[in-house]
């Protein structure tokens, strides 16, 4: 599986297949004075919810310099490179994170597997994992297509839902030549304490 993938700090990934994008960080709209107000978290491109991460127990993560991902580690050795992390402080005390470790492990030439482990203190509302994404996703039986790559998750863990998001701002339609994106949303069926799940990305056939 040839692509190319960047990670970001906070938990959030943007992949590449053949230069070709997958999964996106849709960026930022042109800037007006709210941008740079008290109110910038309105708009949906600041918020988590709308990028590559987590919603746990409702909560998404907060701005700041201190809402970081901890405990990094990255290993290029070998046929596989990993990238680990863990998101707690990147959420809300009240989300009652005592641990969301995410691990990206890229098996060179054949797949991308992102793997959570997590403990709640309380869990109130279902997970939720969030992906934006280039090309229309059609989901069937644990399988989202993304265009020239599918992803596969746990259908028995989790319902999957597909939100058209439909670009007005001229810097973003500029950006990516089209007027729609998407949104993924994995929804977790119980609510749950703790656990571990998986997703993987491979070339579709």
């Amino acid at each position: 599986m040839h692509k190319t993938v960047t990670k970001l700090a906070d938990g959030r990934e943007l992949i590449y297949y053949d230069a070709e994008p997958v999964v996106i960080d849709a960026g930022v709209e042109t800037y007006t004075k709210k941008t740079f107000g008290p109110d910038r978290y309105e708009i949906w491109t600041m918020q988590s919810g709308y990028h590559n991460c987590p919603t746990i127990n409702g909560y998404e993560q907060l701005p700041g310099p201190d809402r970081r991902a901890t405990g990094v580690r990255f290993n290029a050795s070998g046929d596989v490179t990993t990238l680990a992390m863990d998101l707690k402080e990147a959420y809300p005390a009240e989300a009652g994170v005592s641990r969301y470790v995410r691990v990206f492990a890229f098996k060179h030439g054949e797949s991308l597997e992102i793997t959570d482990d997590y403990a709640l203190a309380s869990c109130d509302k279902p997970l939720v994992l969030n992906l934006i994404t280039y090309d229309e996703p059609s989901a069937s039986g644990g399988r989202v297509g993304l265009g020239p790559v599918v992803m596969s998750y746990d259908s028995g863990e989790f319902d999957a839902a597909i939100e058209k998001i439909t670009l007005t701002d001229a810097s973003l339609l500029r950006d990516w030549g089209k007027d729609d994106i998407y949104r993924v949303l994995l929804t977790q069926k119980t609510t749950k304490k703790e656990g571990s799940h998986k997703v993987t990305f491979t070339k579709a056939h």
